[in-house]
């Protein structure tokens, strides 16, 4: 409605039908009517659709035009309306609208039709099926005859029709044959497998088929003689023989325990008939153990035993004595050599260790006991076989004393105090601590062993270190005191003299020695104490002292004493000089905001009193202006700035002066709380509102970037500073995006107009029905439902023979037939929008027991038969008890059927632990009878015999025990499967126990007891590999035990995966149920998974699960979990969430002929359609549309001023625009004017031409011509043109065409009939034109815009110059001159553009100078947070608002280019790039542009370190130096070790590492370093043997002759070149201690001791060791030869 003078309008927009009739104009008092009517438009397709035909997966799209715009259009399939979804795109490009669909599917063929009114076209979608292709083909299947099988395979598409065949017979469903199709699995079953059933079986799926071997187990097939227990001795060969009952086509399967065995050279198998042979040709004790036989399911197992040949004790083991911390050897010999032998201490089994070192070598067996403690002592034992030897060792304890005591010592702090003690004995270690510290050798401790004498020197002492010493071994321990003295103090760093200003502070500082020093402060001999004046500074060793406030008494002589030194400083005070320091900056702020003004003084001046202007006007501390001072530092803060406020800010004080400007913005309208997405319900009111920043703001609404008027449909409200729309009664055309702009801003959100869900009316009802008769749920919904789905529990039901369902109107039923009790559950009727749910209960039929059962009595061994009648006869199920036992029918057990309803139970071979109570159940009914089994009458096996004897002869009677007359027999079997041990005793008795280990076996569940007469049997059923174990029989004190194995059957999906489809950002979990507990292995596709930051792999039993979190639509593919030879697989979909803009465009201004860029930011890489206005962009000569992942940009080259205006980026149903600005060059004559001549009556052309486009004005003179019957203004494109037609003489003239301020003149001539001729002739001043104005100094602020003018006397040509360089119009630089006026405009000013400039007319100049206030360098992309692998790249961006010099850092550290770090910048564009990373590289790095700063972390994930080189064998001789060395692909700390123990770096053991090369270097080496050593970096390992040859002892000492008297003490020494057991020997004879003989050995020290000699003791001793022998002569002086 528009209003202009006295006119008034109403404009209808968009005019629809509805809109006709009469429109009123009512004024009060005047009123006019008029009416209005709309012919509906003929809206004619103008471009069909056309049948498109795709493969299936691909995308379609159909398209066509229609006449008119503005058309509403829908499209169908099928008839069905189609709406806009993931798959589906809809979309109208002004007259053109499109259907695109993304990825098509098979069923989504058919007609697609577009209407538009009245108008429609239609056309065909064909979609080309994909070849099908097997996932999973069909496997190798063995079945059991009589028994069910199923073969599978997997199909790349649920719609795959196959067909099966039998070798090449086609097979048909049946009684026989059932063929299953379960979305992608295809499956045939094969019903009572016979062994004709055997043959190829194919699935063909058309293009594809997959085969698989059927092959049939037969059951029949059993063992009727069974293998026999075989002893032999080795190497002896041994034979075993078995029977069936039916010769077998597949081969048998020979076990020797666990081992399968194959026929070679050591086994030979052969089968005759029925007969089955396996012999081994050679044996060896090792193969003792059991030999299994296996055929179908029927398996003989026998013992095998073969014996050692028997082992010999040759020689004992002898009595050993040794000394503590010496060695001793045990030794004997076996023959023949034993294999292996057993060493024991007492009863205690031995092993090698760093403490015993074993030796096995032909027939001698060797023990060395190494470093003999006490605890050594006792009797030792070697076992070989059933041969054995024992010895005792005895252990002589030694003393050690202290032969030097430790000193008390008194040093100076920094000094060393040395302490040192002497033991005993040399091999006694001690440790030496300090005030209870433990103490080792390292840069301030020093510990020496020599000898007997230990020392410990302690460096650079301090006074905290006085205290106690003490050196400390297991048996003796030394201490002593330690005293440390403080040094003097003195002073380090001197006072200096200083001079200091009036009013200024004063700081002196000193260092001291000693950080705990104290000191006194004096000034001309007084001494200073802490004040307001002065303050005392306390730093480590630094002393100060701060004088505040000075003046000219604080002149003087300053002193700092610290008693046994002092230092000096001589202080002088001058006069203070005050200026300013910092000057105001100017300010530039938006309308509303706050900004502070700051001026700093070189000094405080308290007395004087500060001035602030703002606009010429004085201002304090009061509204909103705050002025403050603190110190030096003088503030006025500015609240809530207004446009007022704007103008110069001055500071004054103490007659100095400083000014700046504040530049006060008007603050755009903002939308402070936006539009939300809405849903709604067909035909509610909907409202949207935002919040603007401002109250009366004018906003405009938009749905789908159309604009939304006022009508009775939409009510547009402003309330204040909210904007409101509502829409009333919404339908679902109201969907969609709807928009509220503002000037500067705006705000979007979605409305979705849904119909209300279906829902239920009457609810299913809970139903309780007898067994066997008809249940029938019934349910009602509000509409007719589209699809209905019922469910039984979580399992849909199918309408079958059991399950009907029914749809009547909008009544839903479901009927049930021929109720069973297990129908019983809860049934629910799902619509796709509700669900209704009910239970049923089935009840079970009503039966009475008409006859009870009778209680009996039977022996033991014989049969009882109990019977029972029902009512009805036919009742189902019945069920039998003997006591909890739940009995079924076997060999033991028959259960019959009698007509008349009765119900036997005959038990045969009853045992006394039968005896119990019958029960039988028939639904709510049970009847009971007492079972009673006696023993029977004990009978002997063997009768007593008379006998005839003598008087007082012995008589003795015997009658036979019972015993096992044949034991229990090994068994293997199945998982699954039941196990039955039997046994026989030689006759009748009880009672017998059954054991399992120690555990006594129980009758019920899985075990039943049975005892026939003699044979006793266990059977055990539902086997599982824990059931495996020793069983025994016991009869008093007899025992049979055997051995049963069950054997593992591999795990099996009983639940498979499930294909899923999640959303992107969501957690995917996939679960799967295995037979049984296993290991399993999840994949995708190929890659093997495992858990990870966003992976889970749980087991819970059976039970395995896969959960991905943060789902990407990277993710979505084919999930398989693998056990063993088993495998399920699951699709995976991940449905993309749409992206999402989080940088939108922004405005952007540009010069005509340059480039613009337009970027905006996505949340993730997603395909994007830029457009201007409602055109789509495509790429051309001049645009270019780039995507970097998620960085969108548009750019515009050669920009034209048609190129203004706004452009959008649209990505899905996501937006975003800006509007970019053209900014016109001036238009410039390129070809002027030219003089022309013509004749009168002719016609004259006059042409020009433009450097573009531009509307233009022609003059004659001053008057300016219009077009006429003889004057045509023709311009094509920039060629402008004058035609004048008809010449007269006064046409004749000076003609100009006029663009702006351009102009471009010329002369016509016209010559008369009579050849005369008409000049126009100019005359112009000839005096020069001058400047008037001069140009004047300007200063501007960078990225602003600068003007300069001038003014001359008069219109003429200037040339504009900067330095000596001329200017001229482009992007940035504008020159204008209208008339006399000239001008210069610089738009976004930088730097460089400071400068002189000028404005030259010929001689005449005028110059000034432009300053550029430089902005600050900001960051406006900042530095992201990195994560990433050790050994890759790492890139770091960050961007500035313009280009500026840069540093980078990581911490405190400035870094440099270099091998792996790469330091660029393009522009304004900073980059970092690290090579080949390592976990040293993580940490905050930043970059730094003056005081601005973006910093980011970048986190590097460690690769695990593995060793590029192992550890190799290594061979060395004792003494020597061994080096064993590896090598990591990186630096990392490692852990070397022998065996099982931690080396750690000691007097012959050194670890180093030097980068990534480990060393370990043992020198002197003994036996006892030989052994297995290992490298271990996290859990990479690394290992090696060493072996250490060692060297023969020789003796260094020999004996020496002795000679002695009888009854004293003899003592022969002599000394091995290492340690090592000796033998004593007298002449022939070995030598053992006892009382008289002492057999010593210290180390490589060996002593024999003989007290109390006697004249026999004389002769010749020897000392044996190995080959090596050293001899003396012992001679004996009687006592009557003294």
């Amino acid at each position: 409605m528009v209003a202009q003078g006295a006119c008034r309008s109403l404009i209808i927009y968009r005019c629809e039908l509805g809109d006709q009739g009469v429109y009123v104009c009512d004024a009060h008092d005047a009123q006019s009517s008029a009416s209005l009517k709309v012919q509906g438009r003929n809206v004619q397709i103008v471009r069909p659709l056309e049948d498109v035909e795709v493969m299936e997966r691909e995308g379609a799209t159909f398209s066509c035009e229609v006449s008119h715009d503005e058309v509403p259009a829908q499209w169908f399939r099928e008839g069905s309306k189609l709406r806009p979804s993931e798959n589906v795109r809809i979309r109208q490009e002004g007259r053109t609208y499109t259907l695109i669909y993304r990825r098509v599917l098979v069923e989504d063929a058919g007609e697609i039709k577009f209407v538009a009114q009245h108008a429609e076209s239609r056309a065909q979608l064909r979609v080309k099926e994909l070849p099908v292709s097997i996932l999973r083909p069909l496997r190798d299947k063995i079945a059991i005859e009589k028994h069910r099988a199923v073969l599978e395979c997997q199909m790349s598409r649920a719609s795959a029709q196959v067909r099966w065949f039998k070798g090449s017979v086609e097979l048909q469903p049946g009684a026989k044959y059932e063929m299953v199709s379960d979305g992608l699995y295809r499956q045939l079953v094969i019903n009572a497998v016979q062994p004709e059933d055997e043959d190829t079986y194919t699935c063909d799926a058309g293009d594809v088929k997959t085969s698989a071997q059927f092959f049939v187990e037969e059951k029949s097939i059993t063992i009727v003689r069974g293998l026999q227990d075989v002893t032999v001795m080795e190497p002896a060969p041994a034979w075993f023989e078995c029977e069936t009952s039916i010769p077998s086509v597949r081969p048998p399967k020979w076990l020797l325990g666990k081992t399968v065995l194959q026929a070679g050279a050591d086994v030979g198998m052969e089968q005759e008939g029925t007969v089955h042979r396996l012999t081994l040709r050679r044996t060896c004790s090792t193969m003792t153990g059991p030999v299994h036989f296996t055929i179908g399911k029927s398996r003989s197992t026998a013992c095998l035993v073969v014996s050692d040949v028997p082992v010999v004790l040759t020689r004992p083991l002898e009595p050993k004595v040794g000394r503590e911390l010496q060695s001793v050897v045990l030794s004997c010999d076996f023959k023949p050599p034993p294999k292996t032998v057993q060493w024991y201490k007492e009863e205690t089994p031995l092993v090698p260790s760093d403490k015993f070192k074993m030796r096995l070598e032909g027939h001698m067996a060797e023990l060395c006991i190494l470093r003999l403690r006490p605890a050594d002592a006792g009797v030792y034992r070697c076992q070989a076989g059933s041969a054995q030897s024992s010895a005792e060792v005895t252990v002589e304890v030694r003393e050690v004393t202290v032969t030097q005591p430790l000193q008390d010592l008194e040093v100076t702090e920094e000094g060393c105090a040395c302490f040192s003690c002497e033991l005993s004995h040399e091999d006694e270690e001690v440790q030496w601590s300090l005030n209870g510290t433990p103490l080792c050798d390292d840069s301030l401790h020093k510990i020496t062993h020599e000898g007997r004498r230990h020392t410990l020197v302690l460096k650079q002492v301090q006074r905290a270190d006085t205290g106690t010493v003490c050196a400390s071994s297991p048996k003796v321990m030394a201490s002593a005191r330690l005293e440390v003295k403080g040094k003097p103090v003195v002073f380090l760093k001197a006072l200096d003299d200083v001079s200091v200003e009036e009013w200024g502070t004063l700081a002196l500082r000193c260092e001291v020695s000693d950080h705990q020093a104290r000191v006194v402060w004096r000034k001309d001999g007084m001494e200073l104490g802490p004040s307001d004046k002065y303050e005392f500074l306390y730093t480590a060793g630094t002393r100060g002292l701060v004088v505040h406030n000075l003046s000219r008494d604080d002149a003087g002589l300053y002193t700092c004493d610290v008693g046994t030194d002092e230092t000096h400083a001589h202080v002088s005070v001058h006069d203070l000089h005050v200026g300013i320091t910092k000057r105001l900056k100017t300010v530039e702020v938006m309308e509303g905001e706050s900004c502070n003004f700051e001026c700093v003084l070189s000094h405080e001046s308290t007395s004087d009193v500060a001035v602030w202007m703002v606009g010429g006007k004085t201002v304090g501390s009061s509204g909103r202006f705050w002025a403050t001072r603190q110190g030096r530092r003088y503030t006025l803060a500015v609240q809530d700035a207004l446009p007022s406020d704007a103008g110069e800010v001055v500071f004054s004080v103490r007659g100095l002066t400083s000014k700046a400007s504040l530049i006060v913005r008007e603050r755009p309208v903002d939308i402070m709380k936006p539009l939300e997405d809405q849903r709604a319900m067909l035909g509610e009111d909907v409202v949207l509102r935002c919040e603007l920043s401002q109250e009366g703001t004018p906003v405009c609404w938009l749905k789908d970037g159309k604009a939304i008027r006022k009508s009775r449909k939409h009510e547009l409200l402003i309330e204040g500073a909210r904007a409101t729309l509502v829409i009333h009664a919404a339908s679902l055309k109201d969907s969609g995006e709807y928009t509220c702009e503002t000037e500067s801003s705006k705000s979007t959100a979605s409305l979705r107009v849904e119909e209300r869900p279906n829902q239920f009316t009457e609810e299913l009802a809970d139903l309780q029905v007898e067994e066997k008769g008809t249940a029938v749920f019934a349910c009602k919904t509000e509409r007719p439902a589209a699809s209905v789905t019922w469910r039984k529990g979580l399992t849909e039901l199918q309408t079958s023979e059991k399950h009907a369902p029914s749809q009547e109107g909008l009544t839903l039923r479901l009927t049930i037939n021929a109720l069973e009790k297990a129908d019983s559950d809860i049934y629910t009727c799902d619509i796709g929008q509700a669900q209704s749910q009910a239970r049923l209960l089935v009840k079970g039929q009503k039966v009475l027991i008409t006859e009870d059962l009778k209680d009996l009595e039977v022996q033991e061994g014989s049969s009882a038969t109990f019977c029972c009648r029902i009512s009805p006869a036919d009742y189902k199920p019945v069920h039998w008890f003997l006591d909890k036992t739940p009995l079924s029918a076997n060999e033991l057990s028959e259960i019959e059927v009698q007509p008349g309803g009765y119900r036997v139970l005959t038990l045969r071979q009853l045992a006394l632990k039968d005896s119990g109570t019958i029960h039988f159940e028939a639904g709510d009914q049970r009847t009971s009878a007492a079972l009673q089994v006696t023993e029977k009458p004990g009978v002997f096996s063997r009768e007593l015999t008379d006998a005839t004897v003598m008087e007082g002869e012995d008589l003795t009677l015997v009658s036979q025990p019972v015993r096992f007359r044949e034991g229990l027999k090994d068994v293997e079997v199945l998982e699954g499967g039941a196990a039955t041990l039997h046994c026989m005793l030689s006759s009748v008795a009880m009672p017998v126990e059954w054991r399992r280990g120690d555990e006594v076996v129980q009758p019920g569940g899985k075990y039943s007891l049975r005892q026939e007469g003699t044979m006793l049997e266990l059977l055990i059923r539902d086997l599982r590999p824990q059931d495996s174990g020793q069983y025994s029989c016991c009869f008093r004190d007899q025992i049979t035990s055997a051995r049963l194995t069950v054997q593992a059957l591999p795990a099996e999906f009983l639940g498979r995966l499930r294909s899923k489809e999640a959303t992107e950002g969501t957690t995917a979990t996939l679960r799967c149920e295995l037979s049984k507990a296993a290991p399993v292995e999840w994949r995708k596709g190929a890659e093997i998974l495992r858990t990870g930051d966003r992976l889970s792999l749980r087991q819970d039993g059976a039970v395995c699960e896969l959960e991905i979190r943060d789902l990407t639509v990277e993710d979505a593919g084919e999930y398989s979990c693998v056990c063993g030879q088993e495998e399920t697989s699951a699709t995976l979909t991940v449905r993309g969430l749409p992206a999402k803009f989080t940088k939108g465009l922004r405005k952007e201004a540009a010069t005509e002929g340059a480039t613009a860029t337009l970027c905006c930011e996505l949340s993730k890489a997603a395909p994007v359609e830029w457009r201007k206005g409602p055109e789509t962009l495509r790429a051309g000569d001049r645009v270019s549309l780039r995507q970097d992942g998620a960085l969108c940009e548009l750019e515009i080259r050669g920009l034209v001023v048609a190129d203004a205006g706004e452009y959008l980026c649209v990505c899905g149903q996501e937006r975003t625009a800006a509007r970019l600005t053209v900014r016109a060059l001036p238009t410039k004559f390129t070809e002027g004017l030219r003089k022309e001549e013509a004749t009168e009556g002719a016609t004259a052309t006059l042409r020009c031409e433009l450097s573009k486009t531009a509307p233009v004005e022609w003059r004659k003179g001053p008057e300016i011509l219009r077009a006429g019957d003889r004057v045509s203004l023709k311009q094509d494109g920039a060629v402008c043109e004058l035609e004048i037609r008809g010449l007269a003489v006064a046409d004749a003239g000076e003609y100009s065409c006029v663009c702006g301020q351009e102009r471009t003149s010329a002369t016509l001539t016209v010559r008369g009939k009579d050849h005369s001729v008409i000049v126009c002739v100019s005359f112009r001043p000839a005096l020069p034109a001058k400047f008037t104005k001069g140009l004047k100094n300007e200063e501007a602020t960078e990225g602003t815009t600068a003007t300069l003018r001038c003014e001359l006397s008069k219109a003429a040509p200037v040339e504009w110059r900067k330095g000596p360089e001329t200017l001229k119009p482009g992007d940035r630089v504008s020159l204008k001159q209208d008339g006399a006026k000239c001008e210069l405009q610089i738009h976004g000013l930088v730097v460089a553009d400071a400068g002189e400039y000028s404005c030259v007319c010929r001689q005449e100049r005028t110059s000034a100078t432009l300053a550029i206030r430089a902005l600050p360098a900001e960051f406006i992309g900042r530095l992201r947070s990195k994560e990433a692998t050790e050994g890759t790249t790492a890139t770091l961006h960050c961007e500035l608002s313009k280009e500026a010099a840069v540093e980078w850092k990581k911490g405190p550290e400035t870094l440099r280019a270099g091998d792996r770090v790469s330091l660029r910048q393009d522009g304004a564009m900073c980059e970092l790039e690290i090579r080949d990373l390592t976990v040293e590289d993580a940490g905050e790095y930043s970059c730094v542009c003056g005081q601005e700063e973006t910093s980011a972390t970048l986190t590097v994930r460690g690769l695990p370190a593995k060793f590029t080189k192992g550890l190799r064998k290594e061979e060395a001789m004792e003494g020597a130096t061994a080096m064993m060395r590896c090598e990591l692909n990186k630096a990392a700390p490692v852990e070397w070790r022998k065996g099982p123990e931690t080396l750690r770096t000691g007097d012959r053991v050194s670890l180093r590492q030097d980068g990534a090369v480990c060393e370990l270097e043992i020198r002197d080496l003994v036996v006892a370093d030989a052994g297995e050593y290992s490298c271990v970096c996290g859990q990479e390992k690394t290992s090696s043997t060493l072996t250490v040859r060692d060297l023969p002892t020789k003796f260094t000492k020999g004996l020496r002759k002795k000679e002695a008297i009888e009854g004293a003490m003899a003592t022969l020494h002599c000394e091995l070149s290492k340690a090592a057991p000796v033998e004593w020997r007298k002449g022939p004879e070995t030598l053992r201690a006892g009382d008289r003989v002492s057999l010593r050995q210290d180390g490589a020290v060996c002593e024999l001791e003989i007290h109390g000699l006697t004249v026999e003791d004389a002769g010749e001793y020897s000392c044996v060791c190995g080959q090596e022998r050293t001899s003396a002569t012992l001679t004996v002086r009687g006592k009557d030869h003294m």
